[in-house]
């Protein structure tokens, strides 16, 4: 199992703590051939804690920013043994049986229970990596 941790930032208008350009962009890998866990934290621009429960988090991967088809969707969960702001995506082996070890693109967004949409992740790289063991 490999696990991975992201930031994510929800832009709701608040001052950004300094040095911080909205969105963030993060490089992802992922092992094909096993379970792969990406932990996210959403925090507002100025640091603090954005609960994530009642919000829909969703990453969405394709081959290049052009495309519409997608390789990849994965709707996160709320992690709340970790805190309010915590959400985890579970990306199984099954998952990547038919993606190739190669480079793609992905986003996160999260929609709002009021269907407001931000990204969290802006259109960074990821990485699908053939498995090299167990």
């Amino acid at each position: 199992m490999s696990v991975t941790y992201l930031t994510g930032y929800y832009d709701d208008g608040s001052t950004p703590a300094p040095g911080l350009e909205l969105p963030v962009y993060a490089v992802l890998r992922l092992a094909r051939g096993r379970q792969n866990t990406i932990r996210l934290r959403v925090l507002r621009p100025d640091g603090t804690p954005y609960p994530v429960a009642g919000s829909t988090l969703t990453l969405t991967a394709k081959e290049t920013t052009g495309d519409l088809t997608k390789v990849l969707t994965k709707t996160a969960s709320a992690d709340p043994t970790r805190g309010s702001e915590w959400a985890v995506f579970t990306v199984s082996a099954s998952d990547l049986t038919n993606v190739p070890a190669r480079r793609y693109v992905y986003d996160v967004a999260l929609t709002t229970g009021a269907g407001g949409t931000y990204t969290l992740v802006g259109t960074s790289a990821l990485v699908v990596a053939a498995s090299v063991g167990p």
